[in-house]
């Protein structure tokens, strides 16, 4: 191992006093970005409109929503920031757009408080260090290019170095005691030959690999560990080439004991479609997976639940609606669990494994569509 959408549109509404247009059920562009700072007290997340949306506490209704910046130029990935990542016990939030971009704003205050310097692109999930020091982001290179993952200090927001691996980074997380990031690496069954396909343990004081777990069939594009650092898991799958140009996806969740450094368990694999989205509970005795399933009907958003008491076999199954969670964020607490699918943000229950509400109704704009299409890069025939 070498180190070295579819687009939504909202109705802008505000959670201000004395603010119009304000309803029971706030309605705004599609998300799947969002974070608690380190008490629970606070929520943020970002709209693939370029809004910033602000719980100032869990007992709020409504969001407050910050318009961000907005390139003139550029297309819809100019103006979507695709990371967010809450400062641990302050009102900063750092933003990451593909293009480049990294901002600080203060959700408090409503307004950007600088642009961070960065020389790289592709830039996408971020991550807060448990000690709350360090914020890195994703840096992901296109076919053939270097990825890397981007750390800054939250102490005065300067750059605090970077890894850089000739292999694909799907995602990472920080070990518990935060001086060490997982890397969730690698390439589909039919490219191994490629590189390194696994799990990567980097150092980041001494810069360097400590250890590395080869894959087997498939690759990670999901990693998080628990919190007393016994278990890595990964979401993921693989992609066979079926025809030009067309690959068929599978899925599967894999956790690994990493005391023993050895694969511990697949609790299930999927007929279509990764693995998109996982978190451990903050003691690290329940692991939440998001996928869809769609046998006979749309795709269906589902979250399942997993023990380590039970020896990670699945204790429930939560269906939500249409589409597919690429994302999950659990309050620090415990008790709440927050996933996106096409139509809304869920909030989950941990106690009952039941959704006790839509916090966030969303809304698709069918004209926007031909904006995305229009961004995507064409494949070459």
């Amino acid at each position: 191992m070498s180190l070295s959408f579819a687009l939504f549109t909202s109705s802008l509404l505000y959670a201000d006093e004395g603010a119009k247009g304000a309803s029971a059920s706030f309605e705004c562009a599609h998300s799947q970005q969002f974070c608690f700072d380190r008490t629970g007290e606070k929520l943020v997340g970002v709209t693939q409109r370029g809004e910033l949306l602000f719980w100032p506490s869990p007992d709020a209704a409504i969001p407050v929503v910050i318009p961000l910046d907005k390139k003139l130029e550029g297309n819809v990935f100019h103006r979507m920031p695709m990371g967010a990542a809450f400062n641990a016990d302050g009102p900063h939030v750092m933003l990451f757009y593909y293009d480049g971009r990294v901002q600080l704003w203060d959700v408090v205050a409503r307004r950007k408080v600088k642009d961070l310097p960065t020389d790289r692109t592709g830039l996408s999930s971020a991550r807060r260090s448990p000690d709350g020091k360090r914020i890195a982001c994703v840096s992901r290179g296109r076919e053939g290019e270097v990825s890397a993952i981007l750390f800054w200090n939250t102490q005065d927001w300067s750059p605090a170095g970077q890894i850089e691996s000739n292999d694909p980074i799907g995602d990472f997380c920080f070990t518990p005691d935060s001086r060490q990031v997982l890397l969730a690496v690698g390439y589909s069954t039919d490219r191994k030959n490629d590189g390194f396909t696994g799990i990567v343990a980097w150092d980041i004081e001494a810069k360097k690999d400590l250890v590395s777990i080869e894959y087997g069939g498939g690759f990670p594009i999901r990693i998080a560990m628990s919190s007393d650092g016994r278990w890595v898991a990964t979401g993921g799958g693989d992609a066979v080439p079926v025809a030009a140009n067309a690959r068929r996806l599978s899925g599967h969740l894999r956790i690994f004991d990493w005391k023993e450094k050895k694969l511990a368990a697949e609790p299930y694999t999927l007929p279509s479609d990764y693995v998109r989205a996982l978190t451990f509970s903050p003691d690290g005795q329940r692991l939440y997976s998001g996928s869809y399933t769609a046998l006979n009907g749309p795709y269906q958003a589902s979250v399942r639940c997993f023990s380590a008491a039970n020896n990670w076999k699945e204790d429930a199954k939560i269906e939500l609606g249409p589409g597919n969670p690429h994302e999950m964020s659990i309050s620090p607490d415990g008790r709440r669990l927050l996933v996106p699918d096409t139509e809304g943000l869920k909030a989950i229950d941990a106690d009952t494994r039941k959704v006790t509400k839509t916090m966030l109704k969303f809304r698709f704009y069918p004209e926007d569509e031909k904006e995305v299409d229009k961004a995507r890069p064409k494949r070459k025939r």
